[in-house]
């Protein structure tokens, strides 16, 4: 029952990050189909154009004026058309699970766009124009083949910039810039070391770190003083800061299959008197963590 309270409390949690979302749209202004949006353009908000088999975008959507959110998930498109620089109102573009080679230029024009999505694609790196997108608060680029991501951390509004499952090496010191960052998920990656940069964000609440070659965590992690949840499982360390246990809004330490002793778990289960979600265990299932 604990363990279900705690995949229920992070996926509330992440939910709790998406910002603009279907939910804060209108059913009379939500559009699930192509033909009924275009009988209904000036309603037309949200539009979801999921598994539709999408090579190329119809240009029948410029037609409607006031378009804040496009959905084009499991589609099959490769790249995306110069004119959807042209839907000036877009604030919110998801374009998880296509077959995205290249990181589409033309959206780096989107001015207002503050949620993109683009995981499950074949991304191996971002262009430097992607800082164009001053706006930005949530980047998911999960589930790609980036080799570094240096131009994410140019998003001096980001809330959350979700990394996981690439083929990243480095958190770039650039990361302390990132001021207004509550969530950061860089799981399942290649990082060795964690700058102290990292250490000084002041909204940080949400930290995933699994499944990397992490063999030490500094004891300035205990500058998070909003950290709510922090993800090392998998790693290579040999301990943990203690000062972890004692954060005044940490809930959830999830640091199992690591290379502790036995003498170090249970020490560090002795100082757990706040009685935290606190794991050690060495195998874990990591598919109920994000």
């Amino acid at each position: 029952m604990k363990f279900l309270q705690l995949v229920i409390t992070i996926v509330c949690f992440l939910n709790s990050l998406l910002g603009f979302s279907q939910r804060d749209i209108s059913q009379d202004s939500s559009f699930y189909d192509l033909k009924t949006a275009l009988s209904n353009k000036e309603k037309v908000v949200l539009l979801v154009l999921n598994n539709e088999g999408y090579k190329e975008l119809p240009s029948q959507i410029l037609e409607f004026p006031n378009l804040k959110a496009l959905n084009l998930s499991h589609n099959k498109l490769k790249t995306l058309p110069s004119w959807i620089a042209q839907i000036s109102n877009l604030e919110s573009l998801i374009l998880l699970d296509n077959k995205i080679d290249s990181f589409p230029f033309s959206i780096t024009f989107l001015a207002n766009l503050k949620d993109l999505d683009l995981s499950g694609n074949q991304l191996d790196s971002l262009p430097f124009e992607l800082n164009n997108l001053k706006k930005l608060e949530r980047l998911t680029l999960a589930d790609n083949q980036l080799i570094e991501a240096s131009s994410a951390f140019e998003l001096y509004n980001l809330k959350s910039l979700i990394l996981r499952n690439n083929k990243i090496g480095f958190i770039p010191r650039g990361v302390g810039k990132l001021r207004k960052l509550e969530a950061l998920c860089v799981a399942k990656n290649g990082i060795i070391y964690l700058p102290e940069e990292l250490f000084l964000l002041p909204s940080l609440n949400y930290l995933s770190l699994f499944r990397n070659q992490i063999k030490t965590v500094s004891d300035q992690v205990c500058n998070l003083g909003k950290l709510n949840y922090l993800n090392l499982l998998g790693n290579q360390l040999t301990n943990l800061p203690e000062c972890l246990l004692t954060l005044p809004n940490i809930n959830i330490i999830n640091a199992g299959a690591n290379s502790y002793d036995e003498e170090t778990i249970k020490h560090l289960n002795s100082l757990n008197i706040k009685k935290i979600n606190l794991f050690l265990e060495k195998n874990q299932n990591e598919s109920f963590f994000h």
